[in-house]
């Protein structure tokens, strides 16, 4: 579940969204997103411009629904079949896959690919550093 946390840096409060889980017995914040002081936040809703949770659901969760699809249709295995890899890092198919969810929700270079991914919903669920 989902909850507004207030940090202290220098005297300023700054404020998150954090999600946080139990991870062996503790809790621990898994993922969190800065929403920046409060004057900042009620400029947005003055605004009234903040971006809409679709938008934001679509490019952190979005590839992984793609990623759902591919796997439905047994893409990933299909790749990793004809173009076999060491069991090191990403497989040929994560990669090719990514470059193409990378094309279609966030086109940068392909240098900027592995930044994008950080942000993307493939980190947790791949397990994967690039």
């Amino acid at each position: 579940m989902a909850s507004l946390i207030k940090k202290l840096k220098k005297g300023i409060p700054y404020y998150y969204v954090v999600e946080c889980k139990r991870i062996n017995g503790n809790p621990r914040i898994v993922e969190q997103h800065y929403l920046g002081t409060a004057e900042k936040i009620f400029k947005t809703c003055q605004r009234k411009s903040a971006p809409v949770a679709k938008e934001v659901a679509l490019t952190r969760i979005g590839p992984l629904a793609l990623w759902e699809v591919a796997c439905s249709a047994r893409l990933p295995e299909m790749i990793d079949a004809a173009f076999p890899k060491r069991d090191q890092g990403a497989s040929v198919s994560q990669y090719l896959l990514l470059a193409a969810l990378g094309r279609a929700f966030h086109p940068c270079s392909k240098s900027k690919t592995s930044q994008w991914y950080e942000e993307t919903a493939l980190k947790r669920e791949w397990g994967v550093t690039l």
